[in-house]
């Protein structure tokens, strides 16, 4: 989606390994316009957005052009896995993003709640759920191997430092079912 504020959408990749900025702590290459030929995506890329921080492994999921803030710009979602105690985390940048951006830049951070919580596994803007004319977003959480996996549904507009318990609902796998929180769009 459109994530400059141009009306042409741009390409996004990720890679979650990427030491651009911090020791692992992924990378989102956004390149502006359709390119031909073979290109490197560290040397192209027109914006790079990172993690701060070690180990972050940002880039698990990418939402972009989607407004989530309300402010009439495509914003961009990425979740990370955060390798050390895998409680994962989202961070929203709001659009026009035009210049190079980390995750200290972010004005939303969603982080998962203790070792192995496993936020951001999967992201899903299904539109507006609650009719207040801001688009909601949906993630997973699978919580390690053993503790109860859930879906969360954020109420729009996003803002600030949020946590699982600021979700407007939760629906937790009360069967422990493997594949439990793995959304997608109907």
């Amino acid at each position: 989606g459109d994530i400059d504020g141009d009306g042409i959408a741009e390409i996004c990749l990720t890679s979650t390994l990427s030491s651009a900025s911090a020791e692992y702590g992924g990378a989102v290459y956004i390149f502006s316009a359709a390119m031909e030929g073979t290109y490197g995506a560290e040397a192209w890329a027109d914006i790079l957005v990172t993690g701060a921080e070690d180990r972050m492994e940002l880039g698990a999921r990418l939402i972009a052009g989607e407004d989530l803030d309300g402010d009439g710009y495509g914003d961009l979602v990425v979740s990370s896995t955060d390798v050390e105690s895998w409680a994962g985390g989202i961070w929203l940048w709001p659009g026009p993003i035009e210049a190079d951006r980390d995750t200290d830049d972010a004005t939303v951070r969603i982080q998962g709640e203790g070792e192995e919580f496993g936020l951001g596994g999967a992201l899903e803007v299904p539109g507006d759920m609650d009719a207040d004319g801001v688009d909601d977003l949906v993630t997973s959480a699978l919580a390690g191997v053993t503790g109860p996996k859930r879906v969360l549904l954020y109420s729009g507009p996003l803002a600030g430092s949020l946590t699982p318990t600021d979700a407007t609902t939760t629906w937790l796998d009360a069967e422990d079912t493997l594949f439990f929180g793995l959304v997608g769009g109907a």
